[in-house]
């Protein structure tokens, strides 16, 4: 059977497990083993590991961006246009870093998932809560109503009913932004913008009102995920740690448990030994 393309230069430099070796992002190491150079290159850094990363999926949205390996330790990464560079590391050691809190679910492979200091931020869309001081301000704030709807940003005018605090108020506890109209809006074509739980507001020209809308709810509704989770497992770990802030990022729960995986040391075994005719660990 003819030898695996790449394995036989990684069998005469890995294998004499000499210095760092790096792989650029053309090197995905993926669970079919379908390049399995870069796989080896993780299982060779840390010979006692019996489970070694891969990518069983690469989600979209998610670019590989390399990997180093060196003796006892390796790592790959992984970039995102949306949710930033190196959003996601994975390092493989032979041990795990103490925990404070432990937190172990068993996952495919026989590993132990240590799930630790994960925060993540996702707040609601919000919508945009045009509020009329007096009944002599409806008109002016269903003109800015529509003309906020014309461009993309979901508003409605607040009918009366309470005080113009009150509604305010019950537009932000609601997540919502509230944009206020007033005498000062008629006089000089100013508005003022509150932001939900910022506990500040703007003062916005009419001709900005849109714009700085959208920019303030875009940052306002930024996801972020951040946080480490460990995978314990017969002579290693792998420390899956996260820093992703952007679209998709609250998703990464469940993404990074579809997108990544392991293979077993004795599969890549095998691996070697039908490619190269040589033994991963001999």
């Amino acid at each position: 059977m003819k030898a695996h393309p790449l394995l036989v230069l990684v069998a005469a430099s890995v294998l004499a497990a000499s210095c760092s070796t790096s792989v650029e992002d053309d090197a995905l190491p993926d669970c079919a083993l379908d390049n399995g150079s870069a796989v080896l290159l993780l299982a060779q850094a840390v010979p006692t590991a019996e489970l070694v990363p891969c990518v069983a999926d690469l989600q979209p949205g998610w670019r590989f961006g390399g990997l180093d390996a060196g003796r006892g330790a390796a790592r790959l990464w992984f970039d995102s246009p949306s949710m930033g560079s190196d959003f996601l590391d994975v390092r493989l050691g032979d041990s795990c870093r103490a925990a404070a809190d432990e937190s172990l679910v068993l996952v495919p492979g026989g590993s132990a998932r240590l799930s630790q200091d994960v925060v993540v931020t996702a707040p609601p869309d919000s919508d945009i809560a045009v509020v009329p001081v007096a009944s002599r301000h409806i008109a002016t704030a269903n003109a800015l109503a529509a003309e906020l709807a014309a461009s993309g940003l979901t508003a409605l005018v607040v009918p009366a009913g309470a005080s113009a605090s009150e509604r305010v108020a019950a537009a932000l506890q609601a997540g919502d932004f509230a944009v206020v109209v007033d005498d000062l809006s008629l006089a000089d074509a100013v508005v003022h913008v509150h932001v939900p739980s910022a506990h500040r507001s703007l003062a916005v020209e009419w001709d900005d009102v849109a714009a700085e809308l959208r920019d303030v709810k875009e940052a306002w509704e930024d996801q972020s995920y951040r946080g480490t989770w460990q995978f314990r497992f017969d002579g290693g770990c792998a420390t899956y740690v996260v820093d992703a802030t952007g679209p998709g990022a609250a998703d990464l729960g469940e993404e990074i448990p579809a997108g990544l995986s392991f293979v077993a040391r004795t599969t890549l075994d095998r691996f070697t030994q039908v490619h190269v005719g040589l033994r991963l660990d001999p």
